[in-house]
């Protein structure tokens, strides 16, 4: 495999879990919206804020070992950027670097399907039984990225 090969595949793992990741917000946004009107309200509430905790590092964080994908997302960009029409081989410091996100990425996607697994499973749980449907996660090819949703404040 190719450097820019890997580095391209490492963009396409970042854009599919941060795209589905805004996705399930601007979801769960629709859903407390529903939910302010309901007297039952209080389990899913709670699952959403215990997802949205559990996701927190995946949106925001600082340092070179931050499961943030939009941070992983600017130093594979870069890297990108160095490299599109070089005719030379990749230095040390890009594999390195290359290395490095890879490595907050694996971290950022064994969090992603945790928190998948258990707390979206919640908040899907609570969801149902408040009567409202249920947050889906999109295939990579359905992901469309756009403006940040509209409320994923932390509680």
């Amino acid at each position: 495999m190719t450097f820019s090969t890997e580095v391209n595949a490492a963009l396409e793992r970042d854009f599919v879990a941060y795209g589905q990741l805004q996705s399930v917000d601007t979801q769960i946004a629709a859903a407390e919206k529903q939910l302010d009107a309901r007297s039952d309200k209080q389990a899913a509430v709670a699952a959403i804020a215990a997802f949205k905790t559990a996701s927190a590092p995946l949106r925001s964080g600082k340092g070179e070992t931050s499961e943030d994908l939009g941070a992983i997302d600017e130093v594979l960009s870069s890297i990108a950027t160095e490299i599109e029409g070089s005719d030379r081989a990749p230095t040390k410091p890009q594999l390195d670097l290359l290395a490095a996100a890879n490595e907050r990425l694996g971290r950022a996607d064994d969090r992603w399907t945790r928190v998948k697994d258990k707390e979206l499973a919640a908040v899907n749980a609570a969801l149902k039984a408040a009567g409202i449907a249920a947050i889906t996660i999109p295939a990579a090819d359905q992901i469309k990225l756009g403006s940040e949703p509209d409320s994923v404040d932390l509680p």
